[in-house]
């Protein structure tokens, strides 16, 4: 019970010293128990200085079974490992603004950094797939590999860099695979393990694509991702699969709109590139779906079929989310 958790003592005693059972239990009717699995303790614990913790033989379970084994632990505190994390790893990014990506770290000395900027062939093999488990490109990609030293902040080893993704492009839109790794660690972190290295796949772009499907047929708009301004005489070519069959159906009209075939007509796992000068992008029509409700406003054998989608997965602070949709019943009546 939360009561239990008081008889549990860590000494020496410290500043601020006390304890709480957490991970609460439920019921077979998910109803709360006044029982939990965890005890968390807390106080002004010293770096490098060793504890002790105590289980008091009076602690009882919610059974009244008294703690067997050993009831005695030391134990010490050191410093968190070394961790390494990717902020705004995967998405688009927009051409017109700065492409960047933050690479949070704590105790580590010098980062290395890979970079490839990607051919279309290899931008639709990696579309999608996990990063981790992809071979690092040698051939379809333009390669990239240095070395930086992050700026500490703090105390503790912390470190935000920041990665400027757009200077792998030349300032131009394309597909940029980069990976964060650690080349070496802090003295204060000598011989801790390494944390691994983490990856991000990121189109830079200023072409926004918004797609909707049905049975008889969607459409697909393209506007520019700075302003929503329709982009005219955008191709979109159509890709069965990646690496696969492929073909242009058409280019935008004066409104940025193309109408796609039939959803039934449409492959299983089929791309679609939109083409403006020498900027494109790529995505997967995956992402359209239709979503069937349960609303007691519909009658026996009604469903609501609903599709709405934004023109890209990442965003910015500050930056306008814009989506498009239809929603419509489906009924036998």
């Amino acid at each position: 019970t939360r009561a239990q958790a008081e008889r549990i003592h860590v000494g020496p005693k410290t500043r601020g010293f006390d304890t709480l059972a957490t991970d609460r239990d439920y019921d077979e009717n998910g109803r709360e128990r006044n029982a939990y699995w965890s005890v968390i303790a807390w106080g002004d614990f010293q770096l490098g200085a060793n504890y002790e913790v105590t289980i008091d033989e009076s602690l009882r379970d919610t059974l009244g079974q008294s703690f067997t084994g050993k009831q005695t632990f030391d134990i010490g505190f050191v410093e968190p490992p070394p961790s390494l994390a990717l902020d705004a790893s995967q998405g688009t990014f927009v051409q017109a603004n700065s492409a960047r990506a933050g690479i949070e770290s704590r105790h580590v000395e010098r980062l290395r950094v890979r970079a490839a900027v990607l051919d279309d062939a290899t931008h639709e093999r990696m579309l999608g797939e996990p990063l981790a488990k992809l071979e690092w490109p040698s051939k379809g990609a333009k390669l990239f590999d240095e070395t930086i030293d992050p700026v500490h902040q703090g105390k503790f080893g912390w470190a935000s860099t920041e990665l400027d993704l757009s200077k792998f492009t030349g300032s131009r839109p394309g597909v940029v695979l980069f990976e964060a790794s650690v080349d070496s660690l802090l003295p204060r972190a000598a011989n801790r393990s390494f944390p691994s290295p983490e990856r991000g796949l990121v189109q830079i772009t200023d072409l926004g694509v918004s797609m909707v499907g049905s049975l008889p047929g969607g459409w697909i708009r393209i506007a520019r991702l700075d302003n929503d301004k329709p982009v005219v005489g955008a191709e979109i070519e159509l890709i069965q699969s990646a690496g696969g069959e492929r073909r242009v159906i058409g280019k935008t009209d004066a409104e940025g709109l193309l109408a796609l075939p039939s959803s039934a007509k449409l492959p299983d796992t089929p791309l679609i590139r939109a083409r403006k000068g020498d900027d494109e992008v790529l995505v997967a029509i995956a992402a359209l779906h239709r979503s069937d409700s349960n609303s007691p406003s519909l009658r026996v054998g009604e469903s609501a079929r609903v599709t709405l989608t934004s023109e890209r997965r990442l965003y910015k602070p500050g930056e306008v989310v814009r989506a498009i949709g239809w929603a419509t019943v489906a009924s036998p009546y």
